[in-house]
């Protein structure tokens, strides 16, 4: 099983957020220090923000 195929891609609104396929109530997500973790997510309407991420289609780079 590849990378790819542990978790879903779902969108909710502007964020991102990714399934585990193994443990449908569960969702990569990270903490403060940006370590990352299933956390389990009962209501998907109403999703943990740690499990919610940005993504963004080009590659944003620093002003100098």
């Amino acid at each position: 099983m590849t990378i790819r195929e542990r978790f879903v891609h779902l969108i909710h609104g502007s964020y991102s957020m990714f399934e585990s396929v193994a443990h449908r109530d569960f969702f990569l997500g990270s903490d403060k220090n940006g370590s990352l973790h299933l956390i389990n997510v009962h209501d998907k309407r109403f999703p943990d923000p740690r499990a919610l991420f940005l993504m963004h289609s080009k590659l944003i780079t620093p002003r100098p």
